[in-house]
């Protein structure tokens, strides 16, 4: 269980979350601060605790908040999101000491975590005589705060600086250095036998006291020997959010699974989310692309094969609107498009070619950062 002495140092900082429950077994959270004498406080069940009056207004905003208190509901045969970061963490120990802040910096903090006993629904489905194959049951997890890229996208540059910080992390090539990129160099976290799974917008944030940028959300992660290329589970039966998965995945042919999941996969969707975050901080005229998440798996497909025949178009459009985010889409989407239409023979340097691509978007303006930043 969550240690209850350390859940009762936090309070609710901003507005009551709904209920945590088990309909629709969504996740949920709260933002979270040391607890004032007579502030409602949270259980590890997710329920309020009150420590003082019913009637006394919440102390705190958000914007008081140095924790976060997530409640969700992974599949029992899973690890869960909080276990996989404590793994990373270990690998790092294990694997790659000298370059371990390249990605302890750029994960979440977890402060504490625990499945809640009793909450399995492989219980009920047992009772009625149900399979529990993909029984869920409810998880609990303290972390620090974080806070979401688009909070800065009108600061291009520090908005630049996270984003590259989180490709590193997950694109960490060894033996590496800025200026130059190995073809054949394994990456970090995929080396340790770690695959996050759901590259997406939303999951790329930053710590508001180091100014780092994180890589969040290891829900969908899967955890493999190190050195393996392919997770287990394979495909959109696994994991990602549709407007940035890769396009191989979003085929008819493939959604459900006949495609492996690999390295360049999710190199690809850091693409799509610099695309969403350039055409998203300006009111830039594709807008049609902040529509693409109500669309089927081949009608993002589409949209996206649309963008790669015309992409000449599209790019001078975007240099145009002189968005400062067109300097780094452009030899990264150039180089995809190139893959995407001849792709080379060893699938591996689809990543690496890809990834060397936006070293060149990073460095073209930012040698002297960049070398603080050497692989």
């Amino acid at each position: 269980m969550v240690d209850q002495k350390l859940l009762q140092e936090y309070e609710l900082a901003g507005e009551m979350p709904r209920r945590f429950q088990l309909i629709g077994r969504m996740t949920y959270g709260a933002y979270l601060c040391k607890a004032s004498a007579t502030a409602p406080t949270i259980s590890s069940s997710g329920r309020t605790l009150r420590t003082g009056s019913a009637a006394t207004p919440m102390a705190k905003k958000s914007s008081d908040a140095t924790h976060f208190f997530k409640v969700s509901w992974p599949e029992d045969d899973r690890r869960p999101e909080g276990e996989i970061i404590k793994e990373v963490d270990k690998r790092i120990q294990e694997h790659n000491k000298k370059h371990r802040s390249s990605v302890e910096n750029h994960i979440p903090l977890v402060i504490d975590m625990a499945r809640v006993p009793g909450t399995s629904t492989a219980i009920i489905r047992s009772l009625l005589g149900l399979p529990t194959l993909g029984s869920r049951s409810q998880y609990c997890m303290i972390s620090k705060k974080l806070l979401s890229l688009s909070d800065i996208l009108s600061n291009f540059d520090e908005f630049k600086r996270m984003f590259w910080e989180i490709i590193r992390c997950m694109s960490f090539p060894m033996p590496v250095y800025a200026s130059s990129i190995s073809s054949s160099g394994h990456r970090l976290l995929w080396a340790m036998g770690i695959s996050h799974g759901d590259i997406s917008f939303n999951n790329l944030m930053y710590n508001p006291e180091t100014r780092h940028g994180i890589l969040n959300d290891f829900d969908l992660a899967s955890v493999m020997e190190p050195g393996t290329n392919i997770p287990q589970k394979i495909g959109h039966r696994r994991t990602g959010t549709l407007v940035f998965m890769a396009m191989e995945m979003l085929k008819d042919e493939n959604i459900g699974g006949c495609v492996a999941r690999r390295y360049h996969h999710e190199l690809e969707s850091f693409v799509w989310v610099l695309l969403w975050a350039g055409l998203s901080e300006r009111d830039y005229r594709h807008k049609h692309i902040l529509q693409w998440v109500d669309l089927t798996p081949m009608e993002v497909y589409k949209w996206k094969a649309t963008w790669l025949v015309d992409l000449g178009s599209k790019l001078k459009e975007m240099k145009e609107s002189e968005s400062p985010y067109y300097a780094l889409l452009q030899p990264c989407l150039r180089s995809w498009a190139l893959l995407a239409v001849s792709p080379p023979d060893k699938e591996e340097d689809r990543g690496s070619e890809l990834l060397e691509a936006f070293r060149a978007a990073w460095t073209k303006e930012n040698e002297e950062w960049m070398t603080e930043f050497s692989f």
